[in-house]
């Protein structure tokens, strides 16, 4: 595994709406429509610390340029595997649930107020293209897990 290859990251505004980021220290790499983030992110950690890293760093960079966005957030994989990168849910009852938040359906369904069962993926960070989503976009239903806040899914239509 290569420690230092660069991270591709977009940062869903809008179901149609992203913003591109690139982690990569390497100056001679250059990137065409993307913001790049030279930070160390080393590959060789748990992914919800990498996650957390990439997530603080996007959000430390849009708060400066006067961006409005807000903790929690959540990541989800890209390619052709659609997975959450932060946990497995061990029983699905909301039949909306997609791990694409944007994906999501039946946003007023009575099953999003349930508990959820999960556990966190302590897994070795080894991917290149990852998904963000922050909890202010208005658009989704996003699900909140995370040691900072209860765990639920939370309805944009309820805030």
């Amino acid at each position: 595994m290569k420690l230092l290859k660069p991270i591709f990251v977009k940062r869903w505004i809008t179901e149609n709406k992203y913003i591109n980021y690139v982690f990569d220290i390497n100056v001679n790499n250059n990137y065409t429509n993307a913001i790049i983030i030279a930070e160390y992110i080393f590959r060789d950690v748990n992914i919800n610390d990498i996650l957390n890293k990439i997530a603080y760093y996007i959000f430390d960079y849009e708060t400066k340029i006067g961006n409005n966005i807000s903790y929690p957030f959540y990541f989800w994989s890209s390619n052709n595997i659609n997975k959450s990168l932060m946990f497995n849910i061990k029983n699905i009852l909301w039949k909306g649930y997609d791990p694409n938040p944007f994906k999501s359906n039946n946003r007023d369904s009575h099953l999003l107020k349930e508990p959820i069962e999960y556990e966190y993926i302590d897994d070795i960070f080894d991917i290149d293209y990852i998904n963000i989503v922050f909890y202010n976009n208005e658009y989704i239903t996003i699900l909140v897990c995370s040691k900072d806040f209860p765990v639920r899914l939370t309805p944009s239509q309820d805030r």
